[in-house]
């Protein structure tokens, strides 16, 4: 059977703890506080904001670790094209912070593009790139409404924003989803929602085989066992969890060498086989290591893993990245196997209320296992400027034509 190498584990590192939480409030009414723009261009122009960068993040209405300094930047110094990109700081000096340094109260990553679905148009869109899976903004609860209409506000004044603010992937329920909605009900240019989705999310019961029983039917978990029992009768099955001050390259590797020799890397598409997603995934993962927010799980046969997953923390949330396991132990369904220890663990860490899977809205596996969806959306808002309003109300015709004559796409597995 195909094998990857085996590092043995080196000793451990220090724990340090999340310190996210959801807040106790969010600012909905406008007050009118003072804010300030501040645009940035480069990577390293954005870097001597990140003290004040990371303070937002512990104080966001909603977490995305995607948008977090640790995670942000080696994607941009890796993937991104600076002469498309730049990022709108908004900073403030309100009442409830005067005296103090100015806060941080809004980050937005944005990218200019022209031929929004395929219109001769210049539009700005927040940035993502495959890697990304969240593109709600970091905005912080305090000044929340107050940030918004003042991003909104530089939008429709600054001539590099286009026509359109194109706004994909963001969280469909949850503060910003309703402060968005506050803002778009007020706003004077037309809007309109391009895209709705769920994907699996896993929360909270009351023990894991309450959720496990809800999840799966018996015949189902009948014949899991099965499989377990025949992989139990090839070696010692042990799950491996990464616990805080262990050696993290260990880890790393383990899952890029794991993850090359199954179909991605076949294909070309693993993250080992590219230097730039290589060290992507190697910086921000000892980064999410550094700050006791990594959660990787292995299952392991007769000590060496078979699959593996890989997890960030945020506060009482966590995100699923990546996933990979030996197409060898395939009819033994090894990453299934992981994903019920994964729910186990879950139910088992005093903190963690939920899981997003990151995962595309047709994964038949995650789906059947994970009951709860998260939904997302893509918003397109006029800026008031080269006919935006007239395209906006174009859009919902020309999506209503698309789809009466697109075939629909496949089930993914």
């Amino acid at each position: 059977m195909a094998s990857s190498t085996v590092i043995p584990m080196p000793l451990r590192m220090p724990l340090r703890v999340p310190d996210w939480q959801p807040p106790a409030k969010c600012q909905f009414a406008v007050e009118r506080q003072p804010m300030s723009i501040t645009i940035v261009r480069s990577a390293a122009e954005l870097a001597e904001h990140q003290t004040a960068w990371e303070d937002l993040a512990r104080h966001a209405i909603e977490a995305n670790v995607f948008y977090e300094p640790w995670m942000f930047l080696p994607e941009w110094e890796l993937l991104g094209r600076s002469e498309d990109l730049r990022c709108v700081l908004i900073y403030t000096t309100g009442p409830s912070n005067e005296g103090s340094p100015k806060l941080l109260a809004g980050f937005f990553p944005l990218e200019r593009a022209r031929g929004y679905k395929g219109l001769p148009v210049t539009y700005t869109q927040l940035w993502r790139t495959p890697h990304i899976s969240l593109c709600t903004p970091l905005i912080r609860a305090d000044y929340a409404r107050d940030c918004l209409n003042a991003f909104f506000d530089w939008v429709g004044e600054a001539s590099e924003s286009g026509s359109l603010l194109a706004l994909p992937y963001l969280s469909g329920d949850g503060l910003f989803n309703q402060l968005l909605t506050d803002y778009t009900n007020d706003c004077p240019n037309l809007f309109t929602i391009e895209e709705r989705t769920n994907r699996a999310l896993l929360t909270r019961s009351a023990n894991s085989e309450d959720y496990l029983s809800l999840a799966l039917s018996g015949k189902r978990r009948k014949e899991l066992r099965r499989q377990e029992k025949l992989l139990r009768e090839l070696g010692e099955v042990e799950y491996v969890e990464f616990r805080p001050g262990d050696e993290v390259e260990w880890w790393l590797e383990q899952f890029l060498s794991l993850e090359a020799h199954g179909w991605k890397g076949a294909e070309g598409s693993a993250l080992g086989k590219h230097h730039e997603t290589r060290e992507l995934f190697l910086r921000t993962m000892r980064a999410a290591a550094a700050r006791g927010r990594l959660l990787m799980l292995a299952l392991h046969l007769n000590g060496r893993p078979i699959a593996m997953k890989c997890n960030v923390q945020a506060g009482v949330g966590a995100f699923s990245l990546k996933i990979a396991y030996d197409e060898a132990y395939a009819s033994y369904s090894p990453g299934v196997h992981l994903e019920l220890e994964n729910v186990r663990r879950f139910h088992e860490h005093p903190q963690l209320q939920w899981m997003d899977s990151c995962a595309t809205s047709r994964h038949f596996m995650i789906n059947r296992l994970w009951t709860a969806r998260r939904s997302l959306k893509r918003i397109v808002i006029a800026t008031g400027k080269g006919g935006g309003n007239f395209i906006v109300a174009a859009l919902p015709l020309l999506r209503w034509y698309k789809r009466k004559f697109k075939v629909a796409p496949p089930s993914e597995e």
